[in-house]
């Protein structure tokens, strides 16, 4: 989640401030997303893609560290990394608060695990600490309904990498609202860290995640409350891509969604369309992103060339 992606690889806008994305991180101080080092993650291409299809402000405060456990750095007992988690986003709520934004935690995204994949028993306790890790951030954060969105580890060197692997799998099979990311296909420099264009590719999936909990009904691609021609055209105009107008959420935006909308195509959901929020924020290795969701689905988001492993 720190991210190895090469800050001289980027071009417009992923490159350039982005003044509808508010941004915390550490080092950087708070201001509009962009790169504030050399190396990036997620976060560039996940605040795009979601900033193109929420009009609200979005916010994201990014909290990572690498070669850091769950079973110890990010344990919410008394895990350093996790302490300062919730204190950087108290920071970033007091200052986006003070600047007249109702900032409301409504996601979390994360991207860790390899570390745990190294020692037997960090291993075989990986889907309890996981699990323990959610109702805790969700509570601290007073999100009790977050969707979890994570990604799937790679560190394909690493003794007890599958089992890892595994519990990750039953976390998405039993925890209400948390959704695994595929990331087998996603290429990466050494087995491990993913390269600069897989880093865009995996923010712009934990966004078609996140995004694919505030449709309520099936076509629903803008999640205005109605399928009709706005919705046609939102997939129209992504085709091939993520994010907005991936009704099937499957990873991208294809002839399955247009054809979804198509049967779909006049249905009504409601009286009134989903609520936006004022302001979202997303948290980082933790990210926090605060936005409305009007229903949680217990799935795992799959991904193109991306399956679940026979077990």
């Amino acid at each position: 989640m720190s991210g190895w992606g090469e800050v001289v690889t980027l071009s417009p806008p992923l490159s350039e401030p982005q003044p509808d994305v508010l941004y915390h991180v550490q080092g950087g101080g708070t201001g509009y997303l962009r790169p504030t080092d050399d190396k990036y993650g997620p976060e560039l291409s996940f605040g795009r893609t979601m900033g193109d299809a929420i009009d609200s402000k979005i916010g994201i405060v990014k909290h990572a560290e690498g070669s850091t456990s769950l079973a110890v750095d990010w344990n919410p007992t008394d895990g350093i990394l996790y302490g300062q988690l919730v204190q950087r986003f108290g920071i970033a709520k007091t200052f986006w608060s003070g600047q007249g934004y109702d900032v409301n935690v409504a996601g979390i995204v994360w991207m860790q695990g390899e570390q745990d994949a190294k020692v037997e028993e960090m291993a075989d306790a990986y889907e309890s600490n996981l699990r323990h890790f959610i109702d805790e951030v969700r509570n601290d954060f007073q999100a009790p309904a977050a969707p979890f969105v994570y990604g799937l580890i790679r560190g394909k060197d690493y003794r007890y990498r599958n089992v890892v692997r595994a519990a990750q799998f039953a976390v998405a099979d039993h925890e209400l609202g948390a959704y695994l990311i595929g990331t087998d296909d996603l290429e990466t420099f050494e087995g491990l860290h993913f390269t600069s264009e897989s880093q865009i590719v995996l923010g712009r999936r934990f966004a078609t995640a996140m995004l694919g909990l505030r449709s309520i009904a099936m076509g629903d691609a803008n999640a205005d409350g109605i399928v009709n021609l706005a919705d046609l055209n939102a997939v129209r105009n992504n085709f091939g891509g993520y994010g907005i107008g991936d009704v099937s959420h499957d990873g991208l935006i294809g002839l399955e969604d247009l054809n979804i909308v198509r049967n779909q195509f006049g249905t009504r959901v409601g009286n009134s369309a989903v609520p936006e929020p004022n302001a979202a924020v997303l948290s980082i290795s933790a990210i926090l992103a605060f936005l409305s969701c009007p229903r949680m689905r217990k799935r795992i988001l799959r991904c193109p060339s991306c399956c679940r492993p026979a077990r």
